[in-house]
């Protein structure tokens, strides 16, 4: 959805902003709005293709989530205006018009306080939910000497980036233009996909690694770790595969993406890294070696225990292993689930832990290895990839 142009086209003035400020060299600044314009298009997005699935399949059990409150009180906005406009085109009598008139504004009234109350409740949730300042300065801190974040920002004639460490932030100027690499991506993604010669896909991804990463080789120096925020067309470039000439990124780097610095903030405060605790959940009660793990663990079977408590232990480990069947819904993905029971038993509401109920957890493990022992169908790499970065986006930095 990032890379839809109709969505993209509402950004248009946050690039103007980008764009202008650079010139200025105001590039601290210009980051700012970039974060900003990123942060209205997931609120938007998720305006509108959040409400439909909230309404048909969840009927009211966001409600308790903050979440779900936002959801509700812009979808009261949204069908005031459209209601106000049909009427202004209908030229229908000024008694109906200025009705709608005064029940926009207090729509309006009542989401912008449900917002104060958020941020007075959740400080750390109201920059998911509308359009902040980034706090640059406390994400630096949170980075450590052997981490990066890379920022990008795509217009139609020029691509910058932003390289930012615990010291010092970097702005840079790309030499190609927003439509040169669209047609590079998408090469690359379908020789990828058709499996085409390899010295041929590294040819491509080699081409895209020059343009985008080679000027910043000097402030990668020492760096193990990059978070790499993309941009229109760069959210679909498989970055892991970019190729240096002697290796591809991910033999080099520890790789994170996420939507916006905000979100990547949101997932980090809520980590702990000082114990290491692991979880393996299996649906058969035999044990097996960790992957060579030699601290103890805590050894689950999920056939014979509650879906709360299950719930609960995701949220309590710190290095996860997970043996689970799965029901994919390519319809509405939130609702893919996940069985604590034989395939053969019917579902039910206790035997079964829905995508949507693992996003809302608080997930405090460094590492999941997800392991399926069963799906209901074939799962194209398209979709294990758009798992892999929801569970990403919502907390877990590193998961299999």
């Amino acid at each position: 959805h990032y890379g839809r142009s109709d969505w993209l086209e509402r950004q248009g003035i946050y690039y103007q902003m980008v764009e202008y400020l650079i010139q200025q060299g105001n590039y601290w600044q210009a980051l700012e709005f970039l974060e900003r314009g990123k942060a209205k298009l997931a609120s938007d997005l998720l305006l509108k293709a959040g409400l439909p699935f909230i309404r048909r399949c969840l009927s009211r059990e966001l409600d308790k989530n903050y979440l779900g409150w936002i959801l509700a009180y812009q979808d009261d906005v949204l069908r005031l205006e459209i209601c106000l406009k049909k009427a202004l085109l209908k030229t229908q009598a000024i008694t109906v018009i200025d009705s709608l008139t005064r029940q926009l504004e207090v729509a309006r009234e009542r989401l912008n306080q449900y917002y104060q109350q958020v941020g007075r409740e959740r400080p750390e949730l109201i920059s998911l939910l509308k359009p902040v300042k980034v706090e640059i300065t406390k994400i630096q801190q949170a980075l450590d000497r052997q981490t990066a974040v890379i920022e990008f920002a795509v217009t139609s004639e020029k691509i910058y980036s932003w390289v930012i460490t615990r010291s010092y932030i970097k702005n840079y100027q790309l030499e190609i233009t927003g439509s040169r690499l669209k047609d590079l991506i998408t090469n690359f993604r379908q020789q990828i996909i058709s499996e085409q010669p390899l010295n041929k896909i590294q040819s491509t991804g080699y081409e895209i690694y020059q343009v985008l990463l080679a000027s910043l080789q000097q402030d990668l120096a020492g760096v193990k770790r990059i978070i790499i925020i993309p941009d229109q067309q760069l959210y679909s470039l498989p970055f892991a595969a970019l190729f240096d000439g002697q290796q591809y990124l991910i033999e080099k780097f520890h790789l994170t993406t996420a939507p916006s610095l905000n979100f990547w903030w949101f997932s980090y405060q809520f980590r702990n890294i000082n114990n290491t605790q692991a979880l393996i959940i299996k649906n058969r009660d035999k044990p097996e070696v960790f992957f060579g793990y030699q601290q103890e663990y805590k050894l689950v079977n999920s056939l014979n225990t509650k879906k709360e408590t299950i719930k609960n232990l995701l949220s309590e480990y710190d290095y996860l292993y997970w043996e689970v069947t799965a029901q994919i819904c390519e319809d509405y993905p939130l609702l893919t689930h996940f069985l604590l029971t034989q395939t053969k038993q019917p579902t039910t509401k206790e035997n079964t832990i829905y995508l949507y109920e693992l996003l809302k957890l608080r997930w405090r493990a460094n590492f999941l290895f997800l392991v399926f022992t069963g799906l209901n169908q074939a799962m194209e790499n398209e979709a294990w990839i758009s798992l892999c970065q929801i569970l990403n986006y919502n907390g877990l930095p590193s998961l299999i």
